[in-house]
């Protein structure tokens, strides 16, 4: 896993400047590893037109995360049935893949995007469903890429661990590279 650290301004939106590190990082990545294959796997702020175009003209392969909306939930619709009956047949919480073509109003073109219908059962509580949606260029099954895109949740416990267990959000400092600097050092030290 490679994760970059890089301090931006506190209102900067979260794709400030990942178009040039994911170009640079990209770069270096093919130069040592020529001939491997790549993939990027991001949450849905980075769902947007301008991303994936990127992504796909880095020749990358993708799974990038997307906000639930209407229409998509009315395609997901004969899945979440589904998951609906097993739950009720079960008791558990349930779910079914599935995909569609689908293109938001921003987007060049459509996409393949993978749905995970999820009825979610709790004691004491009315199931609920939990439809999820992911965006990708990948060719494996439904359930496959969807797997794929749940283990950025092992990721997000190692930032979790470096920012809470060495305090990473500690910036007092008024100036900006102190503050850069020290979020390297921490980086740094996470990884001895």
């Amino acid at each position: 896993y490679l994760v970059a650290i890089v301090l931006r301004p506190g209102n900067s939106p979260a794709k400030h400047g990942a178009f040039g590190l994911l170009r640079t990082l990209l770069r270096r990545l093919r130069r040592a590893f020529p001939g491997a294959a790549l993939r990027v796997r991001v949450d849905g702020g980075f769902a947007g037109n301008d991303w994936l175009d990127v992504l796909e003209a880095q020749r990358v392969e993708y799974v990038v995360g997307l906000a639930s909306n209407a229409r998509l939930v009315r395609r997901a619709g004969r899945l979440l049935g589904e998951a609906y009956g097993l739950s009720q047949f079960s008791g558990r919480t349930e779910h079914v893949s599935g995909e569609t073509c689908y293109a938001a109003r921003s987007w060049s073109r459509r996409r393949r995007v993978i749905i995970k219908a999820e009825v979610v059962r709790l004691p004491g509580r009315e199931p609920r469903c939990n439809p999820r949606f992911v965006v990708t260029n990948l060719q494996e099954s439904p359930a496959a890429v969807y797997a794929v895109y749940c283990q950025q949740g092992d990721v997000e416990n190692r930032l979790k661990e470096l920012h809470e267990g060495l305090a990473l959000g500690r910036t007092s400092c008024s100036r900006f590279w102190a503050n850069q600097f020290r979020v390297l050092l921490t980086a740094a030290a996470y990884v001895l």
